[in-house]
């Protein structure tokens, strides 16, 4: 775009093409915190891991968005759970470890950050997880925080699987 077409604009001589308008309105258009959280969105969407942001809507906890291409390395968590609550996706422990940091405060801004393992249990099977999770504050949202949670599958042989299910159970 040319300083003489920018000018013109200012001037209210001339508008911008419609292409143009949405491409400043995207840039310019938002907020510090609606940058923030678009890029919050877009580290989640791009991870090469196993990753999703969650969101607390009442006593729900709910999948906001899952990274892309998941389905490459797992079947646990999938595209269209965007938008199902978290509870009971994954058996009774994580459901247990979940209220247990719901209620320490996960969603408030109570704690920084969170490493926890897990067994999650769907469709009749199970997978040995380790999981991290960090809170942001989202300022002019639907919501005060949001959690990014990354989810690693170690390499586990099937004697050592039953091994850490016998220990968590």
């Amino acid at each position: 775009v040319s300083q003489a077409s920018v000018s013109q604009w200012e001037r209210g001589v001339a508008e911008p093409p419609e292409a143009a308008q949405r491409r400043l309105l995207r840039r310019l258009a938002h907020t510090p915190p609606e940058r923030f959280l678009r890029a919050l969105k877009q580290s989640v969407r791009s991870s090469p891991n196993v990753a999703f942001l969650m969101v607390r809507r009442g006593e729900d906890v709910v999948i906001e968005l899952v990274s892309e291409g998941l389905e490459a390395r797992t079947d646990f968590l999938r595209t269209e759970d965007v938008g199902l609550q978290l509870r009971g996706l994954f058996g009774p422990q994580v459901d247990s470890q979940l209220d247990e940091l719901v209620q320490a405060g996960l969603f408030e801004g109570k704690l920084d950050a969170v490493h926890a393992s897990a067994v999650l249990t769907r469709d009749g099977r199970s997978s040995a997880v380790q999981v991290s999770m960090i809170p942001f504050r989202v300022e002019n949202s639907d919501t005060d925080y949001v959690v990014r949670a990354e989810v690693r599958f170690p390499v586990a042989r099937g004697a050592e699987l039953q091994t850490v299910e016998s220990e968590l159970i």
